[in-house]
């Protein structure tokens, strides 16, 4: 299996840290998630915003970069971070995802996503914990759903 990493995105020993961004809206009471699938090359799986945080960076600036870049939204949001990670070894690789929410507020302005994103859909809870295929990516949407119904 090739490793899908550069090698500045995996720490030592094989470890890699990144923020799963949950971007959601509110639709009445409840909150709609919006997943990402990027192209087939890229992965071809549903999933949140994942972006690598870097050495000396703020979780919440690797979150709003990750935003701004994958989905193009540039929203000033409101983020909700629940305390825990999920973690995920794959090989050799170990994940550790940092949850985030990212408050799209704007109805009128939507996602406009870069070229390697394939799809993106707004999908409630049940959807999403459907759709995302990684145990990483779920376990990060309970924390993050679970956060936004307590508030």
């Amino acid at each position: 299996m090739t490793n899908p990493f550069q090698p500045a995105e995996l720490g030592d020993g094989g470890i890699r840290h990144e923020v799963n961004v949950f971007v959601f809206r509110w639709q009445g009471t409840q909150p709609e998630y919006l997943l990402v699938k990027p192209k087939p090359q890229h992965e071809g799986i549903w999933r949140p915003v994942i972006e690598p945080i870097f050495l000396n960076e703020d979780f919440s600036q690797a979150a709003l970069r990750g935003v701004r870049e994958e989905t193009g939204l540039k929203d000033t949001p409101d983020l909700v971070s629940p305390r825990g990670a999920g973690i995920e070894d794959i090989g050799d690789i170990r994940l550790v995802g940092w949850p985030f929410g990212y408050f799209h507020g704007k109805r009128k302005s939507g996602p406009n996503p870069r070229p390697s994103i394939a799809d993106c859909a707004w999908a409630s809870f049940e959807q999403a914990l459907l759709a995302l295929e990684s145990n990483i990516y779920r376990q990060n949407l309970l924390r993050i759903h679970d956060s936004l119904s307590a508030a």
